[in-house]
């Protein structure tokens, strides 16, 4: 069976979306349905398509429906009229979460030729806005009619649907619900963007974060129709809104933290799927695929004082915190490994792994997801590298030696190093931690959603897999 894992988890899918038995359902997936939750906010690779992808393994029927709206080609600085105004902002995501859930309602339920071919057949957000843009509507279903010009305000025309959802809540003889998603809000987002286009793209995600709340609290339209959005956000992006209702925002949120509990039982789901043991026993699963290294069950570790440690929480260090990290370490060691004549991954092997996954994968990952947020994270890196490899190879530094290499006053260093801290690029090396906070099992500190604001008293270290990439 070993030898078969190997080769199944070298073609391990790295989102289960992609292969639905590998697909781990959180238990907090769950509020997306009731609708105590209306937003999925994480790190890129933490598990939004995932929650996404539970919510359509669940509409199974016309009570309980999914429309999946796609922004990928969404240009928002065409919207720099609507986002001056946030209630037109409002008005805009809310005519555009009516009109796809008529829509979609038509296409189930409904059955009316006239509004089926009024209304567009598409899930892009950019051609149901310019739909709405370009188009008079004026139609009736059952004597009651839908009526707003292209010229009406965008507020006016959500009241105008709104009032005609509810009439046709009234008439239908079944409950539907419609879920509603919102994904790929990030692929506008350009680490370029001037200040002002920047400021237009937060103020419409503003405006659609606002327009979901507001549905999610009053979801109901005559009875048996009910409306339930939901917003698939990266974290980075989420905390850039000015908003003052964002605590608010908080207690409706799926926040895809994991904690070491949790990514073992989503790891031991994965591998029972090829294993086919008990998918609630990781030690199992996880001692079917990695062997013993000699007559250890332990990697001593030196980037934390020759600690050993067991071979999860070695990897685990070397992350993001997200599934999408272990699940790509775990590909990179058992591809190096199929060429051997091994029944498991040897310790060569695993922790052969983490030049390529460190080198391919790490270092590429946090400058994707951290371009958004730090415009000039390559050179920041480029400057970082040329310090680690100046000093044979140190990983912890002092906050002038940081100065020195970036070329920054104290306080500009200071607003830096936050921002590589927020990224998980840095983090600093206290020993004043909680003995029984969730983080605790690290001796340096690193942001993983779980750990305050970077200590700024304290020394700074590298994270271990950016740091291996400098090696290289």
């Amino acid at each position: 069976m070993s030898r078969d894992l190997i080769d199944a988890v070298a073609k391990w899918p790295q989102e289960g979306r992609l292969d639905s038995r590998y697909l781990y359902e959180r238990a907090d997936y769950a509020n997306l349905l009731t609708g105590a939750a209306f937003m999925v906010v994480g790190r890129k690779g933490a598990g939004k398509s995932a929650a996404l992808n539970y919510i359509k393994k669940h509409c199974t029927d016309p009570t309980r429906q999914l429309c999946h709206l796609d922004a990928r080609d969404l240009n928002f600085n065409q919207l720099s009229d609507v986002a001056a105004v946030p209630a037109e902002a409002q008005g805009l995501w809310l005519t555009i979460i009516a009109t796809a859930a008529l829509s979609q309602l038509n296409r189930t339920i409904l059955r009316d030729p006239t509004l089926g071919e009024l209304f567009p057949d598409t899930t892009a957000v950019s051609e149901i806005i310019s739909f709405l843009r370009h188009t008079d509507i004026n139609l009736s279903y059952n004597n009651t009619k839908l009526i707003h010009p292209k010229s009406m305000p965008w507020q006016e025309r959500w009241f105008a649907s709104k009032r005609f959802l509810a009439r046709i809540g009234l008439q239908l003889n079944m409950p539907a619900t419609i879920h509603t998603t919102f994904d790929s809000l990030d692929a506008s987002f350009r680490h370029d963007d001037t200040e002002p286009q920047r400021h237009t793209y937060l103020r419409l995600l503003e405006g659609l974060v606002g327009a979901s709340q507001g549905l999610a609290d009053e979801p109901n339209f005559g009875g048996n129709l009910t409306l339930r959005p939901a917003v698939l956000m990266r974290t980075d992006i989420l905390t850039q809104i000015p908003n003052s209702d964002r605590t608010k925002w908080s207690d409706r949120t799926v926040r895809l933290h994991w904690h070491p509990s949790q990514m073992q039982k989503l790891l031991a789901h994965r591998l029972s799927v090829d294993t086919g043991l008990p998918s609630d026993d990781f030690r199992t699963n996880w001692s079917a695929l990695i062997d013993r290294f000699g007559n250890k069950d332990t990697i001593t570790d030196n980037y934390d004082n020759q600690t050993p440690k067991r071979p999860f929480d070695w990897l685990d260090l070397r992350t993001h915190w997200r599934p999408r990290d272990h699940i790509v370490f775990l590909k990179t060691a058992a591809e190096l490994t199929q060429n051997q004549n091994a029944d498991k991954i040897p310790f060569n092997q695993f922790v052969g792994a983490e030049r390529d996954y460190s080198v391919l994968y790490f270092r590429s990952q946090t400058v994707d997801e951290g371009l958004p947020l730090l415009k000039d994270l390559q050179e920041r890196l480029a400057q970082i590298q040329h310090m680690v490899r100046a000093s044979a190879l140190k990983r912890r530094f002092s906050h002038a030696e940081f100065a020195t290499a970036f070329g920054t006053s104290p306080e500009e260093t200071i607003l830096l190093l936050r921002k590589l801290y927020e990224l998980s690029v840095v983090g600093h090396a206290t020993l004043n931690a909680p003995s029984d906070h969730p983080n605790n099992r690290y001796r340096f500190k690193f942001k993983d959603n779980l750990y305050g604001e970077l200590d700024i008293k304290d020394d700074v270290v590298i994270h271990p897999a950016i740091h291996r990439s400098f090696m290289v």
